[in-house]
This record gives structure tokens, sequence and C-alpha cells, in this order.
């Protein structure tokens, strides 16, 4: 039988891996929408020509660009680098569901059992 003491050390770990599961979640959200900019981004610039003129956005500054094939370069590595950093969030936040799934499994029933016995204390 497992002390109340193991019972929260394992809670307090449950919380634990709750909030890096919500801040992972985020991440993954803010990195989709990156992910879908860049992308509708990239469909834009494909359908003009060289006589378009395009500015690039460097810190605070608006930047000029000469090179439209350089421009789609850059703008596809920064998609697939982003899309790479996207799956792999998604599967630790896959593996940390799983996780918490069987943790909380595990607490349930013992969670049931310490308040059926507080129960009964009481009423006795």
């Amino acid at each position: 039988m497992e002390t109340i003491e193991e019972m929260q050390q394992q809670m307090a770990y449950f919380q634990q891996l709750q909030q890096r599961f919500q801040m992972l979640s985020q991440q993954q959200s803010q990195m989709e929408i990156g992910l879908s900019e860049i992308e509708k981004t990239i469909e834009d610039v494909k359908k003009l020509d060289s006589k378009n003129t395009i500015y690039r956005a460097s810190g605070s500054v608006m930047i000029k660009v000469e090179n439209f094939k350089k421009l789609l370069k850059e703008l596809e590595e920064e998609s697939e680098s982003l899309e790479l950093r996207t799956k792999t969030i998604k599967n630790e936040v896959g593996k940390m569901s799983e996780e918490m799934e069987k943790i909380q499994k595990e607490l349930m029933p013992k969670i049931q059992n310490l308040q059926n016995s507080g129960e009964k204390s009481v009423s006795e």
C-alpha cells in the first residue's frame, strides 16, 4: 500500500506534467499559426513577378528584396524548420498526454479509496 506522501508526490508530478503539457500545447499552436503564415507568404510571393517590389521586415526596418528566388528559398527553409519543430512538439505533447492518462488512471482509485476510508472514519 502506498503512503499518502507517495501519492502526494505522484500528484505533484502529475500537476507538473499538466503545466508542461499546457505550455507545449500553446507553443504548438503558435508554431502552427506561424507555419500557415509562412506558407501563405510563399504562395503570395510565387504569384508575383520580378517587376513587383517586395519588402521584408528585418527587426523594425523594412528592407527591399532584390532576389525573389533567394527570398523563396529562405521562406521555404523557414517553413521546413518550423514544420519539423512543430512535429517534434506534437509528438512530445502526445507522449505527455498518454503519460498523464496513465498516472490519472493510477491515482483515481487511490484517491477514491482514501476518500472512502475517510468517510468511514467520520461516520464511525
